[in-house]
C-alpha cells in the first residue's frame, strides 16, 4: 500500500502551539485532486458556546460565500492541552460533519485530516480520519511543510492565469468628459467579460495534433 504523505502549504501550521493560542477549531482548505494537501485554514467563526462545538448550518453558509470556486474544507484542526489522538479523532468527525451540509449530495465517506497539537509543545500529530469508521484513523509517517508554498501551488495546481491584451473601438460622446466616459466603457466591458453569459474560445497556436478543436469556456451560471 502506497505511504500517504501529508503537505502543508500554509505556515501556521508549522509553528508552536503557546499560551497565546486561543483553543478551538480551525478548517483546513484544499482542492480534491491534490490529496492531503492543506493550503490555508480558516478559523471556526459560529459555535454554541463551546469552542469546539460548531454550528454547522452557520458555519456553512460562511464557508459557501469565503470559499473560492475549487477550494473545499479537508480537514479540521483541534487546538487543546489534551490528548492528541482523542483530539484529531474528534477534529476528523467534526470534518465530517461539516462536509456534510456544505456537501449534501455527496453520499460517499471520503478520508479527513484530523490535526490536533498540544499547546505548549513541540507536538502536533496528523492524522487520516474515516467517518463512521471507529478504527479508521491513521498517523501520517510523512509530513512535509513546504518552504516554497506559493511556487509549489502554482507548479502543481490546475489554476488558470492568463494575461491578454485586448482592441476595442470605443466610441465617445464629444459632450462629455473623455476620461470619464472611457472608465464606465472599460468596467462596463469587464463586468460582461465576468458575467453569467460570457464566452471564450480557445485555439492553441501550434497543434501537433490534426484533430484538435476549439475550446469553449462558458460561465458556470449558465
Amino acid at each position: 500500500m502506497e505511504e500517504k504523505v501529508l503537505r502543508i502549504l500554509c505556515s501556521n501550521l508549522s509553528k508552536k502551539y503557546g499560551k497565546e493560542q486561543q483553543t478551538g477549531l480551525q478548517w483546513l482548505i484544499g482542492v480534491s485532486f491534490m490529496p492531503f494537501t492543506v493550503i490555508s485554514s480558516l478559523k471556526c467563526l459560529h459555535t454554541d458556546g463551546n469552542p469546539f462545538t460548531p454550528d454547522y448550518a452557520a458555519e456553512a453558509d460562511d464557508l459557501r460565500v469565503l470559499l473560492p470556486r475549487g477550494l473545499e474544507v479537508i480537514g479540521a484542526l483541534f487546538v487543546s492541552d489534551t490528548n492528541g489522538r482523542d483530539n484529531a479523532i474528534k477534529a476528523g468527525h467534526i470534518c465530517s460533519k461539516l462536509r456534510r451540509y456544505l456537501l449534501p449530495m455527496q453520499n460517499e465517506s471520503s478520508f479527513v485530516i484530523g490535526v490536533a497539537p498540544i499547546i505548549n509543545t513541540d507536538d502536533t500529530e496528523y492524522f487520516m480520519y474515516m467517518d463512521g469508521k471507529s478504527s479508521s484513523i491513521e498517523a501520517f509517517k510523512t509530513v512535509i511543510h513546504e518552504e516554497k508554498s506559493a511556487q509549489y501551488l502554482w507548479d502543481t495546481a490546475c489554476l488558470l492565469h492568463c494575461q491578454m491584451s485586448l482592441n476595442l473601438p470605443v466610441y465617445l460622446s464629444s459632450n462629455k468628459s473623455s476620461e470619464e466616459q472611457f472608465s464606465l466603457v472599460v468596467e462596463e466591458f469587464a463586468a460582461n467579460l465576468k458575467g453569467p453569459r460570457a464566452v471564450f474560445q480557445a485555439e492553441s497556436v501550434a497543434s501537433q495534433s490534426e484533430d484538435c478543436s476549439p475550446l469553449l469556456l462558458r460561465s458556470r451560471s449558465q
